[in-house]
């Protein structure tokens, strides 16, 4: 994939530091990402069905999502993502801090492109981010494509 392609990430975060961390490292990986970040299941699911204030958004290629939020969690936003036939398709990559292996074999039902567990440390969370957007960008068809 070129510089060139873009590829627009939808962060699914409710803490903001954790956000702009995943940001700085997916826009820094490579020039042509992008990222809106939305901080809840509810407002992620408004962005991915073109609600307002979402109504001319562009879909995004790839959903970061965290599983522990505020009013709906990444579970409910990952299952409707999956029942609806214009979204499905859509590549997911859960980031949350469970280490639950419950969680985990919950969210295989859902086929998600991956499931990253955040480390504690700032430097491991910035080299697993980075290490995510390289593969990302390798993998994903760009917006347009």
């Amino acid at each position: 994939m070129s510089p060139e392609s873009d590829i627009h990430f939808l962060l699914v975060e409710d803490d903001p530091d954790h956000a702009e961390l995943v940001s700085y490292s997916l826009e820094k990986g490579w020039d042509g990402n992008i990222v809106t970040h939305v901080s809840d299941g509810v407002e992620a699911l408004n962005y991915l069905r073109k609600r307002p204030p979402y109504r001319h958004v562009p879909t995004p290629n790839v959903v970061i999502l965290d599983l522990k939020m505020p009013k709906i969690d990444g579970f409910e936003v990952l299952e409707r993502i999956r029942s609806n036939p214009r979204l499905k398709d859509l590549q997911v990559v859960i980031l949350t801090s469970s280490r639950d292996t419950r969680d985990l074999e919950r969210a295989k039902i859902f086929d998600p492109a991956g499931y990253l567990i955040k480390p504690v440390d700032s430097d491991q969370f910035n080299k697993l981010i980075k290490e995510l957007s390289t593969r990302l960008d390798a993998e994903v068809v760009p917006a347009g494509e």
